[in-house]
């Protein structure tokens, strides 16, 4: 056989046998499409031409890969036939297969977990085109990273293959927010636009690593081995192959529910929209007044899964009064985690959300814990009695005169002195400078100041 008659079949026993056996599953079945496509098992190199390469990648969309498949089947092709050409036909090879990328091309800069979390909470204000691609981008992340090109050929992704609820959430929103459907969005939208915003949008969040199409599916990837799940659990749910994906051995039989269920934990891993309850203290407006306040601002619950729920108090027991004297502030509330974190930021300093020791995360209460409260409040409200553990850490020893810094709210970075100190201690009020030489007296809960 001369360098220019090339018996595939040869070459494909050739190649599979320098191949990992995960590798040569996807060869093999590439070789018995060049095969089909071909008509006979004789291919000359004069043949493969640019046109050629397009026809055969169009043979395979027809015969039902998808568009992301059929550009893995063409990088396999390449690879076959790098050895083939040599080094005496390097520009010939380059010019035949310049459009196709090497299958063994190192990918960098890959999308990190905190990348995935930064675009998932962005509001990317200014541009409703870039905010129109951050949710159809998410949207394939949360699929498992969906091609672009599959939800563009196939709208059935779409329309009735959301199994994930993020994806629900993001059809359904879309509509309401933009005018138009997902679906048409994505039909309207060629792969160039879809690339060029996602490049501006990782301009716009300062992201250190670039965002293209193909992020999608590494930023799931990167969410689910923050997330611990094995390696051959997420080659089985990932939408589409990378270098990561297409040299682990995938031992086990997933079933499409076990697929769904991985990547509902991914996706929950980056948002989570379980509702959950939470709870705040109170500060410039009483508990039901701020329930008020948040229920009644669209923008703090825009999904419309808020509750909220007070606590009973005694007024009559002077031995109960000290004890009782924080619950009176508290507001319970539910809701998911972002929107507890919008809550947060939008009160400010007139209310403190409880969090994770060492963060800002609001930290939720069991529902078990929270349902047995809620039961004692309405059977036994007479009888319930409070007792709050001490906590030497939220009430640290603040003397008058001493510096503080703000830390939580419009205020954050100033600098005061302590001027006065309320009863429970739970308050001081601070002095500082602002608005150029203007002395400001402001009442401030110890949780939001750092004292030096």
């Amino acid at each position: 056989m001369s360098l220019d008659q090339i018996s595939i079949s040869n070459l494909s026993d050739a190649v599979t046998a320098k191949k990992s056996p995960n590798s040569v599953r996807y060869y093999t079945a590439m070789f018995k499409r060049l095969r089909e496509y071909n008509g006979n098992d004789t291919i000359t190199l004069q043949s493969i031409t640019p046109e050629y390469i397009a026809g055969f990648a169009d043979h395979m969309t027809r015969s039902g890969l998808t568009a992301a498949s059929v550009r893995q089947m063409l990088k396999f092709f390449r690879a076959s036939f790098k050895d083939v050409y040599g080094t005496q036909r390097r520009d010939q090879f380059r010019q035949t297969f310049g459009a196709i990328a090497s299958a063994n091309e190192t990918e960098t800069r890959l999308l990190t977990y905190q990348d995935v979390l930064t675009i998932a909470d962005s509001t990317i204000s200014g541009s409703t085109l870039l905010r129109k691609i951050r949710d159809i981008f998410m949207f394939c992340l949360y699929g498992g990273g969906l091609a672009f090109d599959d939800i563009k050929s196939r709208p059935e992704l779409i329309t009735s293959g959301r199994e994930v609820t993020q994806q629900q959430a993001i059809a359904n929103q879309f509509k309401i927010t933009y005018g138009n459907g997902l679906a048409h969005t994505v039909t309207s939208l060629t792969y160039d636009e879809y690339a060029k915003g996602l490049s501006a949008i990782a301009h716009i969040l300062n992201l250190p690593h670039q965002l293209t199409p193909r992020s999608a599916v590494h930023g799931w990837i990167a969410a689910a081995r923050h997330l611990g799940i094995s390696p051959d659990m997420i080659a089985a749910a990932a939408a589409d192959q990378t270098a990561y994906t297409a040299n682990i051995i995938i031992q086990s039989k997933f079933t499409d529910a076990d697929i769904n269920r991985i990547r509902a934990d991914v996706a929950n891993h980056i948002v989570d929209l379980t509702p959950h309850w939470y709870v705040m203290r109170c500060f410039a407006l009483s508990p039901a007044e701020t329930s008020t306040a948040i229920r009644d601002d669209a923008n703090l619950c825009p999904d419309r899964q808020l509750d909220t729920f007070i606590a009973p108090t005694h007024r009559a027991s002077s031995r109960r009064k000290a004890r009782t004297s924080l619950i009176d502030s508290l507001l319970f509330f539910r809701c998911t985690s972002r929107r507890a974190m919008t809550i947060s930021r939008a009160t400010g300093t007139d209310a403190y959300i409880y969090t994770l020791s060492g963060t800002k995360t609001p930290a939720p209460i069991s529902n078990v814990e929270m349902r047995t409260f809620m039961l004692l409040c309405d059977v036994a409200a007479d009888t319930l009695d409070y007792h709050f553990p001490q906590r030497p850490d939220a009430r640290p020893t603040v003397t008058i005169g001493s510096t503080a810094t703000i830390m939580v709210g419009n205020l954050t970075g100033h600098v005061g002195i302590v001027s006065k100190i309320s009863k429970d201690r739970y308050k001081v009020v601070i002095r500082f400078h602002t608005l150029g030489s203007a002395l400001i007296s402001a009442e401030i809960p110890v949780e939001f100041l750092k004292f030096d």
